[in-house]
């Protein structure tokens, strides 16, 4: 499973950060692929025009992220806009409903935060989940961002 990764982080430790993107591989069940794509744009249309690539180890030190110093509130409505254009998946099959984000503290401590679309409770027909503009989100370790987030697409 796919999954979109954002870095807002200012100050970059390029060995920190490089020891992050290979951390949150899959190395469980898929001999370390790589299973999240950096978005460094803030177009939510390119996504659907143009599928990220791989983001590949280690990062050129000079790359261009339009995400350095945002806030939660602007990458949640970014991925709201992400949603309203693609739907549930980009056309690469990666979810629009949950991503992670790379923050200082995260280079600093290594963790990373879990975003995921909150599920509406207040549905009557229970096999109808219905997603709302809410986010819930969690501060995890590196090594438990990867089974946490292909969990929550179950």
């Amino acid at each position: 499973m796919t999954g979109l990764l954002f870095l807002t982080a200012a100050l970059l430790d390029h060995k920190r950060l490089n020891l992050a993107l290979t951390t949150l591989r899959d190395w469980q069940f898929d001999s370390g692929s790589f299973n999240f794509y950096l978005v460094t744009t803030r177009n939510a249309y390119e996504l659907e025009a143009n599928p990220l690539p791989p983001t590949l180890v280690p990062l050129p030190q000079n790359f261009e992220n339009a995400w350095t110093n945002a806030s939660i509130p602007d990458l949640e409505s970014y991925m709201l806009d992400v949603t309203r254009g693609l739907g549930e998946t980009t056309k690469a099959g990666t979810p629009t409903a949950q991503f992670i984000v790379i923050d200082e503290e995260g280079l600093r401590n290594g963790t990373a935060i879990l975003l995921e679309r909150h599920v509406d409770d207040d549905v009557d027909d229970e096999d109808d989940i219905v997603l709302t503009d809410r986010f819930d989100k969690v501060r995890l370790p590196w090594e438990k961002v990867h089974s946490m987030f292909v969990n929550l697409d179950l």
